[in-house]
């Protein structure tokens, strides 16, 4: 009994898919498409979308493809396995900064912007 709860453990959804969520989440409403449009091109809930999209669910490797292939996208992109090339011009800090703000939740993501916006206007 003991080895199915560890096997179960090692299949939980875990930080990586959370990440991977917040790219899928990211990329469907840049690309204006709903949760449902996405459920029903990929032949699932929206329900199902969403637990991907909030890192409930693992998304397996098949799954992670057709979903890249839907919003024109890539699953290296999907997976955050960015090429170095992609990030010339970017600084390290700003890459840090930039991937901590997308751990924000969308309240926090609102009060940082404002910060920004308000410092920026202010002069620095």
């Amino acid at each position: 009994m003991a080895k199915k709860t560890m096997k179960r453990q090692a299949r939980a959804a875990n930080d990586m898919d959370g990440e991977i969520g917040r790219r899928i989440r990211l990329i469907r409403v840049q690309r204006s498409l709903s949760q449902e449009a996405l459920g029903e091109v990929l032949g699932v809930s929206f329900q199902q979308v969403q637990k991907y999209e909030k890192g409930v669910n693992r998304v397996s490797a098949s799954r992670l493809a057709d979903i890249a292939g839907r919003l024109s996208t890539s699953p290296h992109h999907l997976m955050g396995w960015q090429d170095k090339q992609s990030f010339d011009g970017i600084d390290i800090d700003t890459y840090k900064l930039a991937k901590e703000f997308q751990q924000l939740s969308f309240a926090h993501v609102r009060v940082v912007r404002h910060l920004i916006a308000g410092l920026i206007a202010a002069g620095n």
